[in-house]
């Protein structure tokens, strides 16, 4: 009986040293998930980092290409009434031109018993 017992204790020690490194390796598998988790959640700060970074770039971005477009459409409003005023200059000249050369030729020209027709 002796033998059993010590039989009974050697298969108790050497299930419980199992248990005991089943254990440690359980801690250690728990540590290096922990790790990993950590790793994990500083890569994703460092991603919510660079998208709050990412969009504030593309807000700026949007504010000076929505300013530069407002200034283009300003320029070109400009542009387009400096156009219109040249063009109304020049037939307001154009007139101005006419006018002054009907007063040149009647002066030096003046009616006598024809009728001038002007167009």
């Amino acid at each position: 009986m002796a033998a059993t017992s010590d039989e009974e204790m050697e298969s108790l020690l050497s299930t419980f040293d199992q248990i005991y490194k089943d254990f440690q390796n359980g801690v250690v598998e728990v540590q290096l998930l922990r790790s990993n988790c950590n790793v994990e959640i500083e890569k994703r700060q460092a991603l919510q980092s660079t998208c709050d970074s990412l969009k504030q770039d593309n807000e700026r971005l949007r504010k000076l290409y929505t300013e530069s477009l407002y200034k283009l459409a300003e320029q070109l409003e400009r542009r387009t009434k400096c156009q219109s005023l040249k063009e109304e200059l020049k037939r307001v000249n154009d007139e101005h031109l006419s006018k002054e050369d009907v007063r040149y030729f009647l002066k030096y020209f003046p009616r006598k018993e024809s009728v001038w027709v002007f167009f």
